[in-house]
């Protein structure tokens, strides 16, 4: 099998993530790094062990290689434009959340990538893990009843620099799509619409609002309710957050990276039924995070199967995204569809 020739585009800190993903690959090839900063890529390379060209034009980089493939590692407001390119000179395209900095432009993107017969992908890499793949594997059973209400909580104090202390909502759309996008993938469903709160803690260290609220309503009636914080020190989540899933017949709960756990109503009679634990198996899986949106890409661009997070079902997760952020904007509860 010949191997899919790959460029990236940026070297910045999620590229730590990404190289080892490729190169444990025997079926792709990555034949340039493209970075502004060269002396970055160069570091990046070599404490990964990886042996490439380094180049700073995307356009020229593109014309001498002719990959099969670019990963768009780039900040957001750069993504659409490096895509754009990309599908110009004929490329699929693999990207960091979130698909744009704006839905117009991702709805573009939507188009661009029909248009050129190229496959667009997100990685929502939260998808390739293994807990997750069960909370959604328990849901999509039928063994909660009729879905209810999903609850998220997320509660960090990630002190970062450069683009994100810059954003206008950093927690709603550099680590929030990443939560909404699990509450769509947990229950199949997607935002009708909703109403948002975002906040600037005391004290914070973010140039924007670092914390929300979401209340959104999604298909078939569930509830889905959501908070969280950049600015939370002490007691913080990991990065999945903390879920509880309700449903008419028992509660999914799924916290701290430990498997599921599902209990389902008993059947003792009085004020309380008291309850009954039932299994949520957890799967094994090949690939996990970057290297699992990685390996549904290289099979997508092969034809062996659809991408799971194309860029026209990821639309899905940023409108919930900026209906919420258009929500605290406004102060209004905001239609999605």
């Amino acid at each position: 099998m010949t191997p899919l020739t790959i460029v990236v585009v940026g070297a910045g800190s999620i590229s730590q993530l990404w190289f080892p993903a490729i190169t444990q690959r025997d079926d792709v090839d990555l034949v340039a790094v493209v970075e502004r900063q060269p002396e970055v890529a160069h570091a990046r390379l070599e404490h990964h062990g990886v042996e490439t060209g380094v180049e700073t034009d995307l356009a020229a980089t593109l014309e001498r290689y002719r990959p099969d493939v670019v990963i768009d590692l780039v900040v957001p407001a750069a993504r659409h434009g490096v895509i754009r390119t990309a599908l110009a000179a004929g490329a699929h395209v693999l990207c960091e959340k979130p698909l744009a900095a704006t839905l117009d432009e991702a709805r573009d993107l939507v188009a661009a990538a029909s248009d050129a017969e190229r496959i667009v992908m997100v990685s929502q890499n939260r998808r390739w893990d293994p807990n997750h793949v069960a909370v959604r594997g328990a849901v999509a059973s039928g063994v909660l009843g009729d879905l209810v209400a999903i609850y998220g909580d997320f509660f960090s104090a990630a002190h970062f620099d450069g683009f994100r202390a810059e954003m206008d909502s950093p927690l709603l759309l550099d680590m929030a799509v990443h939560h909404l996008d699990l509450a769509r993938f947990f229950t199949g469903l997607d935002a009708v619409s909703v109403y948002a709160e975002e906040f600037f803690p005391h004290g914070s260290w973010y140039r924007g609002a670092a914390s929300a609220t979401v209340s959104a309503m999604l298909g078939d009636g569930v509830h889905l309710s959501y908070r969280g914080s950049w600015v939370a020190e002490g007691h913080q989540t990991d990065h999945n957050g903390r879920w509880r899933i309700v449903g008419s017949a028992g509660t999914l709960l799924y916290a701290d990276g430990a498997p599921p756990r599902v209990e389902l109503a008993g059947d003792r009679e009085g004020l309380v039924r008291g309850v009954a634990e039932v299994p949520a198996p957890v799967p094994v899986l090949p690939f996990v995070h970057q290297a699992g949106a990685l390996d549904a890409f290289v099979r997508a661009v092969r034809g062996e199967a659809a991408p799971p997070t194309s860029a026209a079902d990821n639309v899905g997760t940023l409108e919930l995204v900026f209906a919420a952020i258009a929500s605290a904007d406004s102060g209004r509860r905001v239609q999605v569809r």
